[in-house]
């Protein structure tokens, strides 16, 4: 009796707490699906590309997400995979704040930091406006990197500065794919000083004329960047979504949330893809139009796959999908093999005493992330 007593006790004390494992990662690689008739085009998006790493204790180890120098990593492996195929954006806010400035950035840094990441197109909103074209920045001008707005208007001379872009046009096999931005008014209303002689545009309007504008330049498909403040929920997180089943994963939204009273607004398949930049990780569909918001910390990266009929040049929904959103891990936490915490924390979320807090090297699609060193020189506050 006594030895079956020490038996049980042994076996109860040896095990571990059952946690989710890689929940907001994906460390392996698989070849992805080919079929001659699809051109397979693969979307990523990033939020804020310039904002700082977070950090926090856990255990004896300190886990670390996001940054510049680990971003640039994850982007650098996701161009070596999918090479050509790849269409890769920064949504929303791009600039940070530095030393002494309260808002305005060294501009010779942030246009090489962009032109080193290379995105093909890198949201505008009012928000960051005034930033690129401030007197003391003029350096900013010609700068190479792809800003992107499609509905604000300088009513001095009724027209958009040459600076940015009012769309960008990216040929993938023979698929255009073009990149609308529009922004809201919210800034405008809280810094008005900062705004004269600065139309806002309704952005369904702007949509609307510019899609006109791309269906003369053979444009094939359409993506949307927004940054609607919003409310609504996903019915669920992690599953990959297939476009063919999104009456399931429809958004969830208060009657009178923004984001929500702008889709209603659209006529219904005018854009394959919605970007939002928000506070929150959000993933699902408004009808048959798929939706993902990244958080406005450089954190997480999103990603849409898209197979398009090579003949018709129409999207195939039942190949097509939303991917799970991947966290910029700079380590992984052993036990889950990413670096999510509600994956490791308890409800309170304070360290589990029976979870050991080892951390490994984190794997984005079979590659090891090594945060890139050139960042720091580049974004060295001088």
């Amino acid at each position: 009796m006594l030895k079956s007593l020490c038996l049980i006790f042994l076996l109860v004390g040896c095990t571990h707490t059952k946690v989710p494992t890689k929940t907001y990662s994906n460390p392996d690689w698989q070849e992805p699906y080919f079929n001659p008739k699809f051109t397979r085009i693969n979307i990523f998006s990033t939020a804020n590309a310039i904002a700082n790493e977070e950090a926090k204790k856990v255990g004896k180890n300190y886990y670390k997400a996001g940054g510049p120098a680990v971003l640039s990593s994850y982007l650098t492996i996701l161009k070596s995979q999918y090479k050509n195929n790849l269409l890769l954006i920064n949504s929303g806010q791009f600039t940070q704040p530095f030393k002494n400035r309260r808002y305005l950035p060294h501009a010779k840094q942030m246009k090489q930091f962009y032109h080193y990441l290379d995105y093909d197109a890198v949201g505008l909103t009012l928000e960051n406006f005034f930033i690129v074209f401030d007197d003391q920045f003029k350096q900013y001008r010609n700068n190479n990197i792809p800003l992107v707005n499609s509905n604000l208007l300088q009513l001095a001379n009724g027209n958009k500065k040459s600076d940015i872009y009012p769309w960008k046009i990216k040929t993938i096999d023979n698929i255009n794919v073009g990149i609308i931005n529009v922004t809201t008014n919210e800034s405008k209303k809280v810094l008005p000083h900062l705004y004269k002689g600065l139309l806002v545009q309704d952005p369904v309007y702007s949509l609307l004329k510019i899609k006109k504008r791309l269906a003369k330049k053979n444009v094939n498909i359409i993506i949307l960047l927004t940054n609607f403040e919003t409310k609504c929920e996903h019915p669920e997180n992690f599953q990959k979504k297939f476009f063919n089943v999104s009456s399931q994963y429809q958004l969830i939204c208060p009657a009178d949330d923004a984001l929500h009273s702008f889709l209603k607004r659209l006529p219904q398949n005018i854009v394959a893809l919605i970007v939002n930049q928000g506070t929150r990780i959000i993933t699902g569909f408004f009808n048959q139009t798929p939706i993902v918001q990244l958080p406005n910390n450089n954190t997480f990266i999103s990603g849409i796959e898209l197979f398009v009929d090579k003949k018709s040049k129409k999207i195939n929904l039942e190949l097509s999908s939303i991917k799970p959103f991947v966290k910029l891990c700079h380590s992984f936490f052993t036990d889950t093999q990413d670096c999510f915490l509600n994956s490791v924390l308890g409800k309170n979320g304070h360290s589990r005493p029976n979870i050991p807090y080892t951390l490994s090297k984190a794997k984005f699609l079979g590659t090891e992330i090594i945060p890139d060193k050139n960042i720091s020189n580049i974004l060295k506050d001088k």
